[in-house]
């Protein structure tokens, strides 16, 4: 028979209580636990922790939908459409420059 302090589970899930193999109550167990002046086993070893992050929010919006690159949407092959015919085309014998058609998306001035 185990001597000393332990608890065991029961088959109905409930926790039970021993002293030397005796079952007692858990209020027993619990002052008997607090009278020790030492841990079960001695002091643990401080394991390095994962650094978790404090607002729970931030987690979500990394895991939520981004815009793509606009590589992968087919978005470069239109601005550089919109590049070519802003430059303007040649007419005829000579080269004349008509206005831009399209307003370039990269000259960043897009409110003039």
């Amino acid at each position: 028979m185990p001597v000393g302090l332990y608890t065991r589970k029961g088959k109905n899930g409930r926790r039970m209580y021993f002293r030397d193999g005796k079952l007692i109550s858990k209020k027993s167990y619990t002052a008997s636990r607090a009278r020790r002046s030492s841990t079960k086993k001695g002091m643990r070893r401080k394991t390095a922790r994962r650094a978790y992050t404090g607002n729970p929010r931030r987690k979500n919006m990394a895991r939520r939908m981004t815009i793509p690159h606009p590589s992968i949407t087919g978005m470069a092959s239109g601005l550089a459409v919109a590049n070519y015919l802003n430059q303007g085309t040649s007419v005829g014998a000579g080269p004349t420059l008509s206005k831009g058609v399209i307003k370039s998306t990269l000259d960043g001035n897009l409110n003039a």
